[in-house]
């Protein structure tokens, strides 16, 4: 009966998290059908560590400058809300797997160094990233 219990809080929590996500949380799916999987860290002053399989994305807020860690999973374009720009990323995805950070045309302005790689974002001026996709 409590594993039952421990079950059902855990699903409304995911389903919480992911309804926080895609309403305003910097990054959410740019396809509407695909779930949201990111999660924010709370300390960004010092090195994430980041999970086998994810791309982490630690995004700064332009008007406050504010930052915060997402780290990315499924395998689709992400959008990043307006105000966020990506500063820095970890990759420690499966072997071999890169990742893309696209303008808002989806054409590829940065693609990553393969796992485990962990380095500064580089705008260009007048270039943004609009969508990251994880693989």
């Amino acid at each position: 009966m409590v594993l039952t219990s421990i079950k059902k809080r855990a699903a409304a929590v995911s389903v919480a998290g992911a309804a926080a996500l895609a309403l305003g949380a910097g990054v959410a799916p740019a396809e509407a059908s695909a779930p949201a999987a990111a999660k924010a860290s709370t300390d960004v002053s010092v090195q994430k560590s980041c999970n086998s399989g994810a791309l982490c994305v630690k995004l700064r807020n332009t008007s406050t400058g504010k930052s915060k860690w997402k780290d990315l999973y499924y395998c689709k374009n992400w959008y990043i809300s307006g105000k966020w720009i990506p500063t820095r990323y970890i990759n420690n995805q499966t072997s071999g797997t890169k990742a893309k950070f696209k303008n808002a045309n989806r054409k590829t302005i940065l693609t990553t160094k393969a796992p485990y790689a962990d380095k500064k974002v580089k705008h260009s001026i007048g270039v943004r990233t609009w969508y990251i996709k994880p693989c």
